[in-house]
Order: structure tokens, then C-alpha cells, then sequence
């Protein structure tokens, strides 16, 4: 019933589950604007967590106005399995690969590969690793919709989502990674 140290993730019915501990940790990982409901702000103001950014500009989306409650930045780590990759002896054949939600950006992408990248670069291939396995949720038949244009697109190939070595490796077979951005990505 006491830690020193106790870290709540994300969820907000997290916070008060261990009243006696030392410090309380709130580690977030979108942008910080959906804190702003009431149920969050009421036990910020009242437990007053350590909030754990992502980064400085992850911080800066916390509003001026919320809870003035204690920070930190820690960064996302990247896995080994990215970083110890082999570099190529020749530059990959013209692949593209996306690993996002396909809810951030895909849709947006298709049109671009569609339209601009796939008739200015022949043979080119988008090598999509995402679905609702990976990201499911309530939003599983939208993904799916999604997926299934992406399907019907020439020069796309979708794939399940992967374990995070096999991933490494596709991503170092591919000559570039599109990816648009999206508000709730971290």
C-alpha cells in the first residue's frame, strides 16, 4: 500500500490508485490538451503528479492556465533493433514505407502516391505495415477502410503489423519512410 515512486500511464482512473505513495508519476503520450477534461483536472489539482513530456514541444501543449504541477521530459528511447541495422552496400530499389496509424495520414498519402510519387518514379512500391492489431480500438473499421484503399491502390502492398526486428529490417530495405505527421502522434 506505499511505493516511493508510483507511475500512472496515461489513464486518469490510474492516478488516485495508490494514495500512499512518496511521488506520483503521470507519464502522457498525445498531446496534452485532452488533460483538460474535468476528471483529469480535478486530480491534477489534487495529487499534483510529476508529468512526464515526451519532449519540449510534447510540454508545450500543456496550457499556460491548467494545473501548475511538476515536469519532466523524457524522451522516447528507440530500440536497438532500429539502431544496430546494418547499412546497405547499395542504395534499396524505389520502396516507401509508412508504420503509422493508418487514421494519421495514410488516406492523405494514397492520394500523394496516387497522384505525384508513383507516375514520377517507375516501379516504385509503398510498403505499408499497420492495422487494428497494432492499433485497434473503436476506430478498427475505419482503419479498415483505410487498409482495404490501400489494397485497391497500385504499387501498394500492405502488410500486418510485424515484431519490432523483422520491422527494422523492412525499414532498412526501403529507400525512404513518408509520413505526414499528425497532431496526436507523440
Amino acid at each position: 500500500d506505499r511505493a516511493d515512486l508510483y507511475i500512472a500511464n496515461r489513464g486518469d482512473k490510474l492516478l488516485p490508485l495508490m494514495p500512499r505513495a512518496r511521488r506520483i508519476a503521470f507519464w502522457i503520450h498525445n498531446p496534452a490538451g485532452y488533460l483538460m477534461k474535468p476528471r483529469y483536472l480535478l486530480k491534477l489539482w489534487r495529487l499534483r503528479p510529476t508529468i512526464v513530456f515526451l519532449g519540449p514541444f510534447h510540454r508545450a501543449t500543456y496550457p499556460w492556465w491548467a494545473p501548475p504541477v511538476p515536469s519532466i521530459v523524457i524522451p522516447y528511447g528507440i530500440s536497438d533493433v532500429f539502431l544496430d541495422v546494418a547499412k546497405p552496400s547499395a542504395i534499396p530499389p524505389p520502396r516507401a514505407i509508412f508504420t503509422s496509424n493508418p487514421m494519421r495520414g495514410l488516406d492523405w498519402l494514397l492520394g500523394l502516391w496516387v497522384g505525384v510519387i508513383r507516375p514520377a518514379v517507375a516501379g516504385a512500391e509503398l510498403h505499408i505495415f499497420s492495422g487494428a492489431a497494432t492499433y485497434g480500438g473503436n476506430k478498427a473499421e475505419k482503419m479498415q477502410a483505410v487498409l482495404d484503399r490501400a489494397r485497391a491502390t497500385p504499387g501498394v502492398v500492405v502488410h500486418e503489423p510485424v515484431v519490432k526486428n523483422l520491422l527494422s529490417r523492412a525499414v532498412a530495405a526501403s529507400r525512404v519512410m513518408l509520413y505526414r505527421g499528425d497532431p496526436g502522434e507523440t
